[in-house]
């Protein structure tokens, strides 16, 4: 048993009768000193047992005189006598008082210590005792090789040197662990999943959220173009129902008490469905001239077109504007366009283009009047044309030559063109079409 510093301990005896009896059985018991001292090591005992008819075991308990001077374990005897109705079977059993003081004590307790990451870390002990005292270090509860003085010292700690640490002082008398002391590593924050771009539909929900270590309480801000986000402190940023004035870079800036970092730049898209601001315009046009249709729409890019002619798609017409090159006839009817992206499409409003058929010219020379060696042309064009007045002495032969070339923008239009008499006795004029005016 050991020792105690005070008298709260006590050594038990166990007596035993070998066989329940018939009659009451009664022996006498007294301590004696061996190397331990009746009076200073223990108190005295002394006394008779009593079994009663059925009875078979008792107990004697003798106290043990507890101190704190360090001393080798001690021992005395419990001694049985003068049995009634029985006999002794093993007279004495041996009580050990176990010593437990030590020789050793701490005066100076290591302390807990909080230190940045990389920094160097020094804990101590202070430590009474008799003779040489020796000390072991341990971090969480594992011996520390190399680390047997009063001070351990930690250079460029890392996480991993965080924990508990603990010293076992030791002389010849003893030994005596001291209590821990806890090392704390201030790692400052590194981001280790950085926060993804996104594209996603107008009125969506978006979340952008990032990964960090580093000792806490870690702080976070993000932000939007630069500019801090108002309650924008955690390590998730949630955005409901964004608006394209949502769509942009975002970054978030996280800290703690040995520094900050900032993410990379997640970017936002907001994809816009195609809409129509300006629609094609219906057309009336004479035949062969060029005809241009075209629409105005706004979406998120690429945009694409169809357009379609009474309802079926044009091949190729996949721009925004459409031209109809020396348009005819047979292509008046109803235009619209599919504008469409990744997002959606929509349709335009059907244009209408009505197309008229071209005048004939009908050039014709209505009369020639002749004066001395004057002759006077007199002749009719139509609008929009361009003719040639041409003359030639003797037909069939000869070739034709130019007199004038006229241009009727608009019309019909009456001309009168001079020319002298010379060459032959006969003069032949014709009118030419050359052309429509554009």
């Amino acid at each position: 048993m050991s020792e105690g510093d005070k008298r709260t301990t006590s050594v038990a005896f166990s007596v035993s009768l070998s066989t329940a009896g018939g009659k009451t059985v009664s022996v006498e018991y007294a301590t004696i000193n061996e190397t331990a001292t009746v009076g200073s090591d223990y108190a005295p005992a002394s006394g008779a047992l009593t079994f009663n008819p059925g009875e078979t075991n008792k107990m004697i308990f003798v106290l043990v005189v507890g101190d704190t001077a360090v001393e080798r374990d001690e021992f005395f005897l419990m001694i049985l006598a003068n049995p009634l109705n029985a006999s002794i079977g093993r007279g004495q059993g041996r009580g050990t008082i176990l010593n437990d003081d030590s020789s050793v004590s701490i005066t100076t307790q290591p302390k807990d210590l909080t230190i940045s990451l990389g920094g160097s870390a020094t804990v101590s002990v202070t430590a009474a005792g008799s003779g040489a005292l020796s000390y072991q270090w341990k971090f969480n509860g594992t011996d520390i090789s190399g680390a047997a003085s009063p001070t351990l010292s930690l250079d460029n700690v890392q996480p991993a040197n965080a924990g508990f640490y603990t010293v076992v002082v030791t002389n010849s008398g003893g030994a005596i662990s001291s209590a821990p002391a806890t090392l704390i590593v201030l790692v400052p924050p590194s981001i280790t999943q950085q926060p993804q771009s996104q594209t996603v539909t107008l009125a969506a929900n978006v979340t952008l959220s990032v990964s960090v270590t580093g000792s806490d309480p870690l702080i976070y801000q993000w932000r939007f173009l630069g500019d801090d986000i108002t309650g924008a402190t955690n390590s998730a940023l949630n955005l409901n129902n964004v608006q394209p004035t949502d769509a942009g870079t975002y970054t978030v800036v996280v800290g703690n008490s040995e520094g900050f970092v900032t993410s990379a730049s997640a970017t936002l898209t907001v994809l816009l469905a195609p809409t129509i601001t300006q629609h094609p315009q219906s057309q009336n046009v004479e035949a062969d001239v060029d005809v241009s249709l075209s629409v105005t729409a706004m979406g998120s890019e690429p945009l694409s077109y169809q357009w379609n002619f009474n309802g079926n798609a044009i091949a190729g017409a996949t721009s925004a504007t459409l031209v109809l090159t020396n348009a005819q006839p047979a292509q008046a009817g109803t235009y619209l366009v599919v504008v469409s992206n990744s997002v959606g499409s929509v349709t335009s409003a059907a244009a209408g283009l009505t197309i008229n058929s071209v005048p004939e010219a009908f050039p014709r020379i209505d009369r020639i009047e002749h004066s001395g060696n004057t002759i006077n042309i007199l002749f009719t064009v139509a609008a929009t044309f361009e003719f040639a007045l041409e003359r030639i002495d003797s037909l069939p032969a000869g070739n034709w030559t130019t007199m004038t070339n006229i241009s009727a923008k608009t019309g019909p239009l009456s001309v009168v063109v001079s020319d002298s008499i010379s060459g032959g006795p006969q003069l032949f004029y014709r009118l030419k079409v050359i052309g429509r005016i554009r």
